[in-house]
C-alpha cells in the first residue's frame, strides 16, 4: 500500500479497483472480479450453502466496508455493481 492510499483511507475494494487483470481474453479490475464473485457467494450463503470451507460473511463486510445482514449486504453489493456497470469505471480503457 502506498502513502497516498493510506492518506485516502481506501477500502480493499477501492484499492483493487485500481489494478487490472486479464480474464480470458478481456481485461477487468481485481475489484470488479471480487465484487461479482462476492455477489455469487452471498447468494449461496443466503440459501444456506457455504461457498467454500473457510468462507465468512465478515470477510465480505471488511473488504467492501458494508454492514448488515446477508440480505442487506447483497443489496449493497448489487448497487455497487450497478454503479460500476453504468460508467463509474470504463473497463475498455484499462491496459496491463
Amino acid at each position: 500500500m502506498t502513502n497516498i492510499e493510506k492518506e485516502l483511507n481506501l477500502t480493499p475494494y477501492e484499492r483493487d479497483c485500481m489494478y487490472a487483470i486479464k480474464i480470458n481474453n478481456g481485461v477487468a479490475t481485481r475489484g470488479w472480479y471480487n465484487l461479482v464473485v462476492s455477489i455469487r457467494d452471498v447468494n449461496l450463503w443466503i440459501k444456506g450453502i457455504a461457498p467454500h470451507r473457510h468462507w465468512r460473511l465478515k470477510h465480505v463486510k471488511h473488504y467492501f466496508n458494508v454492514k448488515g445482514s446477508a440480505e442487506s449486504i447483497l443489496d449493497q453489493l448489487q448497487e455497487m455493481k450497478e454503479e460500476y456497470d453504468t460508467g463509474k469505471t470504463n473497463l475498455t480503457d484499462l491496459t496491463l
